[in-house]
């Protein structure tokens, strides 16, 4: 059977684990038989980046090629084929390899993986010489590409009132950030031994080196705009 390819799972405010099930259902149900999907914007829910480095760690079991450094389009699991084809060009949808290398770069700062950093940057590093001749067809290798060139924040939001300042700092688009946040004390690197419980913190990072923190929003813009 020939691969059908659908595009969904977008994820907004209201829109839960049981909605997004019944989205990808529906693709199936309608005979497409692979899914790329794609999440941004999930609330302060540890689950979801637990979730995420799980689901990374799977396809890296399955679909990562160590002579390369880059993901194969079919798992180990798979009927065997002829040869097994790497997806790298960015065309009308990202490529499954820049979208993983994105996945990978984001979650190295979430849980402190060096590991997932380094193949990161060896991916975007593979795609350098044809990202020169052909620009167009690497725009999400660019965006990630941007991440390294550019200071890439860290922003960590502590404290009762942590979700309502993240919707306040999210009115400004700032591309080249990452957020993570808890309303309680929690052990995620990010957020470790930052929890005050009377006060709601923003810490503005850059690798690792932090800001004194503050408690408006305004100020934390204000970092990253100097």
């Amino acid at each position: 059977m020939p691969t059908k390819w659908a595009k969904g799972g977008y994820y907004y405010p209201g829109k839960d684990i049981t909605m997004l099930q019944d989205e990808m259902k529906s693709y199936i149900d309608q005979g497409f038989t692979t899914v790329k999907m794609k999440i941004g914007g999930a609330p302060l829910v540890e689950k979801w980046l637990t979730t995420s480095r799980d689901l990374t760690n799977y396809v890296l079991d399955r679909f990562f090629d160590d002579s390369s450094n880059m993901f194969f389009f079919t798992s180990n699991e798979d009927t065997a084929l002829l040869s097994r084809s790497i997806e790298y060009r960015d065309n009308v949808v990202p490529a499954s390899n820049s979208i993983m290398a994105k996945n990978l770069f984001k979650l190295s700062y979430y849980f402190d993986n060096q590991h997932f950093g380094n193949i990161a940057l060896t991916m975007l590093n593979n795609m350098k010489p044809e990202m020169q001749q052909y620009p167009s067809g690497f725009s999400n290798w660019y965006d990630l590409m941007l991440h390294y060139t550019n200071p890439y924040y860290q922003v960590v939001i502590v404290g009762k009132n942590a979700k309502q300042k993240l919707i306040k700092l999210n009115e400004l688009y700032i591309p080249n950030k990452l957020i993570a946040g808890s309303i309680l004390e929690n052990n995620l690197p990010l957020l470790k031994n930052r929890f005050h419980s009377k006060k709601t913190l923003i810490y503005v990072c850059v690798n690792k080196a932090c800001k004194l923190p503050v408690n408006k929003v305004k100020d934390a813009i204000d970092f990253m705009k100097k």
